[in-house]
């Protein structure tokens, strides 16, 4: 499964985590506050 972090971590986060599962694609939402050591 591939992995994808997307900045923001709002509606358009929350959509493309939920359209990317079925074609295999793990979304991570980052929110824009996140510590890059974090992520």
């Amino acid at each position: 499964m591939k992995q994808v972090c997307v900045l923001g971590n709002g509606q358009l986060g929350r959509m493309l985590r939920q359209a990317g599962e079925p074609l295999g694609i793990a979304v991570w939402p980052v929110g824009l506050d996140a510590e890059p050591a974090a992520v």
